[in-house]
């Protein structure tokens, strides 16, 4: 008797499923499985998206640059140009109002730091003494080099006032400060002069209206000055001849 043969029947290889019949990895849903191909199609979207976001970032960027470049230049040409604001874009701020009389007062009663004795001297009032000589320096600096703009505006008291704007050291610097006429201007200065007259006093009424001490004394008279005659110099030669 031969040998006997198996009758189980042998296993034939199962066919590639379809594209339709591939079934999602576990854990996903249907609707989030699209075969690679739909992967690959998402990924070149998403990175079209991020190209493109990246590209209208750097356009901005680049016109925000050209824009300041182009403000600096200008400012740069034309300083003056920095203070043609109206008086609606100005910010309201209070101004001290002063008679002709008064003002005069207090520029010839202004008191030194210098006169204050080394015992009496103060880091705060080291600092106070400073920044005042520094303002007033970066005043007659701005004026002599025509690095300033003067408007005159309306207060919200109706009160005359002018907006001035002028480069500073490192910023520019605004003041708004009460107007006065040509007139006061050349009163305040005469009376200034005239407290001098006397032989005790002699000569120090022309140290007064220099323009560094008009500028650190009193700013409204120096703009003032500025602002009629062109310089301080020239307001306190036309109104004290010498």
């Amino acid at each position: 008797m031969g040998p006997r043969k198996s009758t189980t029947p042998k296993k034939l290889p199962m066919p590639e499923p379809l594209e339709e019949d591939k079934q999602p990895p576990a854990g996903e849903s249907d609707e989030e499985y699209d075969g690679d191909e739909s992967s690959e199609e998402e990924k070149e979207e998403e990175l079209d998206f991020a190209s493109a976001l990246r590209m209208v970032q750097a356009t901005k960027h680049k016109a925000w640059l050209e824009s300041k470049s182009a403000n600096k230049k200008k400012r740069k040409a034309d300083p003056a140009a920095k203070a043609s604001t109206t008086t609606k874009e100005v910010k309201k701020s209070k101004v001290k109002l002063y008679t002709v009389e008064e003002l005069a007062n207090e520029y010839y009663a202004y008191q030194e730091d210098d006169d204050v004795g080394p015992e009496k001297v103060t880091k705060a009032a080291l600092t106070k003494r400073m920044n005042i000589e520094g303002d007033a320096s970066n005043r007659v600096q701005a004026a002599e080099k025509h690095k300033f703009g003067v408007e005159e505006v309306e207060g919200k008291t109706k009160n005359p006032q002018i907006h001035v704007k002028y480069k500073g050291l490192r910023k520019e610097l605004e003041e708004r400060l009460q107007l006065l006429t040509k007139d006061d201007v050349a009163t305040v200065i005469r009376n200034v002069a005239n407290r001098g007259s006397s032989s005790r006093r002699q000569g120090k009424s022309k140290h007064l209206l220099e323009p560094l001490a008009m500028a650190k004394r009193s700013p409204t008279l120096f703009w003032n000055a500025v602002h009629h005659y062109g310089s301080a110099q020239d307001a306190v030669k036309e109104a004290v001849p010498s």
